[in-house]
């Protein structure tokens, strides 16, 4: 099928030069700098230096906020958004460097605010290792103690594995050994269990293809779906990517994508509950008339991501890159396709406007992904032009909001209390405010109020801040693992539309002196319609 290009309107926040001649990589960073604009950061091949490099900009303008420049002993490929590995309140970068160090390899986390350098780890770790950081993954908060952990491989080719090994955002400290097949991808889950703790989502090619989840809180698999469970064409070799979904079915669990860009000619994704395994959706691209396909090698539908929540339904969306499709009479101009998560209809559709620009090579977004601050996530795409785009999906409306900002103060266990959210801040709907990282068994309030920001360093609490001033409070206790959670119903009456309030987490803890607590982070709710 011959598409046009003009098939859809295209919303085009940026558009800004990336690697030559290699694919362009972009990735959603989140927001680096605290002005309530996502930012994004595009691989740049050797433009800026030979050894490759990495610039982040500003979702507010798309002015550079800064350039990563690799070096002789500092090779670098693209980023990863790797979440708050210092909890200073802002998204961090992951980058590998698998040539470094004579081929044994080193990964690195840098600043989101900055670009400065956070932690280094060189290999080998163990002797038999090699190319370490040929691939790195952001894995979220795998021990709940307030600071995101990244992953890292290692690999054993003499040995006939691949070492996948996680590290502490907060010292680099090793966490996690997983000792997988070589041809086996990591990634970041999303808390599939529901259990408060980071998991981890491997697809493994060898001996045959299977998808399976990891606990972070265990290290112990929880899942493993096998290719006769959710492929088409068992033993196609479709290539596959899997990525965390977000919770695309608003049971509070979060869900796994796989995309296979080479199966069944155009490619095909699945989606996976995060709660059971089961297959949720499986689109097939030569079915979808939106996809087209390619006189080459077929569309190539299967570059996945999570999309975050475009519309303001509560559903998670997801977003998928068909970089072979042929866009009228464009050979190989590509496309990037968004599918609602509540029924896996299309969303939106890009289309590449260039003879082999392959828009969609690679795709990224998230829950809370809003480059343009209209209070709905937006995405960023990947191209073989040398042009990265950050794309708005044109949804209208007031959806209200839930934005975590600032930074919580680490208590005497070590660990940052820490707030997070899930559901939705609109009229008749409700949500669920959880902490994490206090400690165990202990006190803690939910304090509510009027947004403002008073640092606490004068009163003995260095580092700490009150985002608000209170006017109500709700107690919990933690559990075992120094968590809690709180369910808000919000009031159906169309007068609360617009109202803003403050949430923030108060942990007591006694050891902590003159004042015996710790706080998290500030959440400002704004309620939509």
């Amino acid at each position: 099928m011959a598409i046009s290009s003009s098939a859809f309107a295209q919303a085009v926040l940026f558009a800004r030069p990336g690697a030559a001649p290699q694919p362009t990589d972009v990735r959603a960073l989140g927001d680096t700098d605290g002005d309530g604009h996502a930012d994004f950061g595009v691989w740049r091949g050797s433009l800026d230096s030979p050894d490759g490099s990495v610039r982040v900009y500003s979702g507010d303008d798309g002015s550079v906020r800064y350039t990563i420049l690799g070096s002789e002993s500092m090779p670098i490929g693209p980023c990863r958004r790797v979440g708050d590995v210092d909890a200073d309140g802002y998204d961090d970068l992951l980058i590998g460097a698998s040539g470094a160090n004579g081929g044994f390899g080193s990964a690195y986390v840098f600043s989101g605010v900055d670009g400065s350098e956070i932690h280094r780890i060189d290999g080998p770790l163990e002797p038999s290792d090699w190319n370490f950081g040929s691939g790195v993954a952001p894995v979220g908060d795998l021990n709940a103690d307030g600071y995101d952990d990244f992953l890292a491989i290692a690999r054993r080719p003499l040995e006939g594995f691949n070492r996948h090994i996680v590290f502490s955002g907060a010292d680099a400290s090793v966490l996690r050994t997983w000792n997988l097949h070589p041809w086996t991808s990591s990634s970041a889950a999303g808390d599939v269990d529901a259990d408060g703790y980071g998991d981890v989502v491997v697809y493994d090619a060898q001996p045959t293809e299977v998808v399976r989840v990891f606990s972070g809180q265990t290290g112990q698999e929880i899942l493993n779906i096998p290719e006769s469970a959710y492929s088409p064409m068992p033993n196609g070799n479709g290539a596959g990517f899997v990525r965390a979904a977000g919770d695309v079915d608003r049971d509070g669990h979060d869900d796994l994508i796989l995309g296979m860009h080479r199966l069944v000619g155009d490619g095909v994704v699945v989606v996976f509950s995060g709660a059971t395994g089961a297959v949720m959706y499986t689109l097939i691209g030569s079915t979808i008339p939106e996809v087209g396909t390619s006189t080459v090698f077929g569309a190539g539908f299967g570059f996945v991501s999570s999309a975050g929540d475009v519309n303001g339904d509560g559903f998670g969306d997801f977003s998928v890159g068909a970089p072979d499709t042929d866009v009228g009479g464009l050979s190989q101009a590509g496309a990037v396709h968004v599918f609602s998560g509540a029924d896996a209809s299309l969303i939106h559709s890009f289309y590449g406007g260039l003879q082999n620009e392959r828009l969609g090579y690679n795709v990224s977004g998230a829950r809370g992904y809003d480059i343009d601050d209209d209070g709905f996530d937006d995405v960023v795409a990947g191209t073989r032009a040398s042009i990265a785009y950050a794309f708005d999906l044109g949804a209208t409306g007031n959806p209200g909001r839930l934005r975590t900002h600032g930074a919580g103060c680490q208590g005497s266990n070590g660990r940052v209390p820490t707030i997070d959210s899930r559901g939705l801040a609109q009229i008749g709907e409700q949500f669920r405010v959880s902490l994490r990282g206090a400690l165990d068994n202990g006190l803690a309030l939910l304090y509510v109020g009027v947004p403002s920001e008073l640092p606490l360093d004068s009163v003995g609490m260095i580092g700490c801040t009150l985002y608000q001033s209170p006017f109500m409070s709700v107690s919990a206790t933690t559990d075992a693992h120094g968590m809690a959670g709180f369910d808000v119903a919000v009031s159906p009456n169309p007068s609360s539309v617009g109202l803003t309030v403050e949430m923030q987490w108060v942990s007591w803890d006694a050891a902590i002196t003159p004042i015996g607590a710790r706080l998290s982070e500030g959440l400002t709710v704004v309620v939509g319609s």
